[in-house]
């Protein structure tokens, strides 16, 4: 197999893969709703796509006995 017959290789599996996510695949923004109720989920806020340093921020300030292990891990 040639140099260029794994650069098509490569381009197709990437291809592929990005068919999976519509999104991704045609440009297409993600909207800034997002609605859980059809799985009878209410929740005033939800945060989509958070940072680690955001989800960290806010398992610290509202889940009674988080921290974060010595190696960084949240726990």
């Amino acid at each position: 197999m040639n140099r260029l017959d794994i650069i098509v290789n490569i381009v197709n599996i990437r291809q592929g893969f990005l068919s999976l996510i519509p999104a991704i695949s045609t440009g297409l923004p993600m909207t800034h709703s997002f609605n859980l109720e059809n799985y009878e989920i209410n929740v005033p806020q939800i945060l989509r796509n958070a940072a680690p340093a955001r989800l960290y921020e806010e398992a610290l300030r509202y889940e009674s006995g988080s921290a974060i292990s010595d190696v960084g891990a949240l726990v």
